[in-house]
Order: structure tokens, then sequence, then C-alpha cells
């Protein structure tokens, strides 16, 4: 998953977690079982992906960006 993105005025609302809900439906469709997606280390979407059931499992620095945070999920 990559560059998802909600406007201020529509977060908090489900909108993101249909949107992720969506593409792990579709994923699992088209015969995946697990999905991956990263966050970096100063943005909250890697507290919204763990609430989703995402788990953490690893990351890496590009400096000067902020740590990047990859996380997966089996479906």
């Amino acid at each position: 998953m990559n560059m998802l993105y909600i406007l201020k005025d529509y977060r908090n609302k489900g909108y993101g977690k249909y949107l992720v809900e969506y593409w792990e439906k579709e994923m699992k469709s088209i015969k995946f079982d697990t999905v991956l997606t990263s966050a970096q280390s100063n943005e909250y979407s890697q507290h919204f992906y763990i609430k989703l059931g995402y788990q953490v499992i690893g990351g890496f620095l590009l400096a000067p960006d902020p740590f990047e945070i990859i996380l997966t999920k089996q479906l």
C-alpha cells in the first residue's frame, strides 16, 4: 500500500479505515495472503496501521529523512 492520504477535514470519520479495509479485500481477492506498508516514525499513520492489526517488522534510515517503519498484516 502506498500513498493513501486523508485530508484533515475528513480524518477521524472512518474513511481511512474504510480505504485500508477495501484495499485489503482487493488484495485477498487476487490471492495475496500478506500485505505490507510503511510509515515514517514522525507520522501518525504508524499508530493507525497498528490499530488495524498491522505489526512492525523492521525499518531503515535514509538520512536526512526520519526512520521508515515497515509494517505487515496477514489477510
